[in-house]
């Protein structure tokens, strides 16, 4: 059986893939909520200090995934309303 924070790490590092492909696909940003985003990186940024923090794998390994998937979304988003 899976452990249930080991699950968690695999759906939430699924969860933005689809924003993430739709962003690349259409190119197109502008309906997309910037400060979401902002909010969901400074999170999961403190989140990751925390886990590290505690030496907790799991948390860390969850919070780096979502880092770089969310990053890319927002530096996405905050390049495409500068560009």
């Amino acid at each position: 059986m899976i452990d249930p924070g080991w699950l968690g790490v695999i759906l939430l590092a699924i969860a933005p893939l689809p924003q993430l492909y739709r962003l690349f696909k259409t190119g197109k940003g502008k309906d997309v909520a910037l400060w979401t985003y902002v909010c969901v990186v400074s999170g999961v940024v403190c989140y990751l200090i925390h886990a590290i923090m505690i030496n907790d794998l799991v948390f860390t390994v969850s919070n780096s995934i979502n880092l770089c998937l969310n990053g890319t979304i927002l530096v996405y988003l905050i390049r495409k309303r500068n560009g």
